[in-house]
């Protein structure tokens, strides 16, 4: 991470005149004047963002998020105060506002990748993997106001993805699309920060934002009232909302009031883990060599598992035989987080002494949804980790059995139905 920051926030307030048209709005904007009655949505706001950081900014509704992101966009001018920025930067604010409705998919593409800098040459390099990334067939040939809200999210994501941003910002466009799509989404994510990437992103989901964010900024009515490390700042605001609902604490608006908790300091980001990251391994040494890659269970269907049921993951390995073969099956959230997984040697099969690997294990009692699975085959040697091939992830349908209510799978011990003696009376 670099010391000099891309983006700097000086002293920021931002005010909305209230009932102004946008014709006066806009004359406001190339002739300021002193508005009478204005609502205040930012108030004094100063923080840096350095050069290879992940930030999230997190808050109630109407706490001045997205507002702050279109300052920095520079979609909009603060009331006061100033917004600098360093390098190309990448936005989605709102998913397709950048597209033309009479446009195709690939027009788009190139008139959004021309405002982003991309010039026509480069542009016909990165077209093909925008179009696959996207993965929207026919569609991309074809005029975007027959998109649906899922296609929109596609191809603003492979557009603003592969157009090399040094900053990226983000605004709740994080849990669009299916799970495949998600996470490939989050996969390239995380591949852009470990590139150096800065992202900035909004989201309600806690998750996805302590996934992704080193950092974390908490307004609130308008307001910085913490910065730091990411789970000491989600820690602080999740302390806070339990105890506005205890309180039933009416939803924030206008000025606030009242005790500020007190901002966390000098909280660094946590050290990066030294943990095997499969995602970081080079380009495949022969793609397609892995085939027959399979998940099942004896008594669920196709794509469906049971937590707590013995599960099988195989595939069948058709490349070079290399010193040192190992293939690594990993299940992933659509996060692409890595909630477990294990590598082996490959063997020869008795059939067609084609080498095949195959783990057996008990499903844990996992939160029901979906989740991916993706299989990759390397080379281990003293030297290191190199990458021979990755399969194509795909998706499967995880369904625990709660016996009690809720999200945590507890196992109940037995009822016993029927009159419980009163200890009291039996004492007397």
């Amino acid at each position: 991470m670099s010391s000099d920051p891309v983006i700097s926030v000086r002293n920021v307030s931002k005010a909305f005149a209230e009932g102004e048209s946008g014709l006066a709005a806009l004359a406001h904007a190339f002739r300021p004047r002193p508005v009478a009655h204005a609502t205040q949505v930012l108030h004094d706001i100063s923080f840096d963002i350095h050069r290879g950081e992940a930030v999230g900014i997190i808050g109630r509704n109407g706490a001045g998020k997205s507002t702050l992101l279109k300052l920095i966009s520079g979609v909009m001018n603060p009331s006061a105060g100033s917004v600098t920025r360093t390098g190309k930067l990448a936005a989605l604010l709102e998913l397709g506002a950048a597209f033309h409705p009479e446009f195709t998919g690939r027009e788009n593409a190139r008139f959004v990748s021309a405002v982003l800098g991309v010039r026509d040459a480069d542009f016909d390099r990165i077209v093909q993997p925008i179009a696959d990334f996207a993965d929207i067939g026919a569609f991309f040939d074809r005029k975007v106001q027959e998109y649906s809200s899922g296609m929109y999210a596609r191809l603003a994501f492979a557009v603003n993805l592969h157009c090399a941003p040094d900053i990226f910002i983000i605004d709740e466009a994080l849990s669009v699309g299916d799970i495949l799509f998600q996470f490939k989404c989050f996969t390239q994510l995380h591949r852009f920060r470990a590139a150096g990437g800065t992202l900035l992103i909004v989201s309600h989901d806690e998750t996805a934002v302590r996934s992704l964010c080193d950092r974390v900024l908490w307004l609130d009515r308008g307001r910085l009232v913490a910065q730091g490390a990411t789970d000491h700042v989600c820690g602080l605001y999740q302390a806070s909302s339990a105890i506005a609902q205890a309180t039933a604490d009416p939803p924030s608006s206008g000025e606030g009031s009242g005790d500020k908790p007190a901002p966390p300091g000098d909280d660094t980001a946590p050290v990066a883990s030294n943990a095997f990251d499969p995602d970081m391994l080079d380009a495949p040494l022969h793609p397609g060599s892995i085939s027959d890659l399979h998940c099942w269970q004896d008594e669920a269907s196709p794509g469906m598992l049971k937590g707590g049921r013995e599960t099988s993951v195989s595939l069948r390995y058709c490349g070079p035989d290399l010193p040192g073969l190992k293939a690594c099956f990993l299940l992933r959230d659509k996060m692409a987080q890595i909630v477990f997984g294990a590598s082996r040697g490959l063997v020869r099969s008795h059939e067609d002494m084609m080498p095949v690997a195959r783990f057996t294990f008990d499903l844990p009692y996992l939160v029901s949804g979906e989740y991916v699975i993706e299989a990759l085959v390397m080379v281990v040697s003293e030297d290191g980790r190199q990458l021979v091939d990755r399969a194509a992830p795909f998706a499967v349908d995880v369904q625990t059995r709660h016996i009690s209510h809720g999200l945590a799978n507890l196992r109940m011990r037995a009822i016993t139905l029927g009159l419980v003696p009163d200890p009291l009376s039996e004492a007397g």
